[in-house]
């Protein structure tokens, strides 16, 4: 028995194969979107501003990946022959590329606002505590554009956590210089 598209009939199987993939898909790209950058994080570790930073673009490349295997050639046939065949699990796949989408935008935006922070805090672990003092006015000068001008990252609980890892680093700077060097 089959469906019928443009007047031909479509093997079953084939779409019942297509809408296993779009369960299975749902599942594993939820997972990915829904994911907390404290999450990512091993067990009872103290996050960085270099964890962030690298969670972030690690995020976005993954995404990336996704969206793009999504809107290939292949997710396209599939997506207008669920269309065709009006399948319940068309406005599903819709749903995931639209969440995925959501998600890489996210991404995109914080790492556009977080990335300058890099050198900025790698410069930070190379100095002795006393030579800090000029860091942090660039330093916090910069979260305050994060604040300003993200999207996604303007939110008090980020910036908090943002603020949480720089300040262990100046911490760690007090407690042990040569391990701080390493925080960033």
């Amino acid at each position: 028995m089959g469906a019928f598209h443009r007047g031909e009939t479509v093997d079953t199987s084939i779409i019942h194969s297509l809408e296993s993939a779009v369960i299975e898909w749902s599942h594993q790209i939820h997972a990915v979107v829904r994911q907390d950058p404290t999450e990512a994080l091993p067990e009872g570790k103290t996050p960085t501003p270099h964890t962030e930073l690298l969670y972030w673009k690690t995020r976005r490349a993954d995404l990336e990946c996704i969206y793009s295997q999504l809107t290939s050639h292949k997710g396209n046939k599939m997506k207008t022959l669920l269309d065709a065949v009006e399948s319940s699990y068309s406005p599903a796949f819709q749903n995931i590329l639209q969440d995925v989408l959501a998600a890489l935008e996210e991404a995109k935006d914080i790492c556009t606002y977080l990335t300058p922070l890099q050198p900025l805090l790698d410069d930070l672990g190379n100095k002795e505590f006393s030579d800090v003092k000029g860091q942090i006015g660039p330093i916090m000068h910069t979260v305050c554009l994060v604040w300003a001008n993200s999207g996604y990252y303007n939110t008090p609980a980020r910036i908090i956590v943002l603020l949480q890892e720089i300040c262990d680093v100046f911490t760690q700077q007090v407690l042990d210089p040569q391990a701080a060097s390493h925080l960033v």
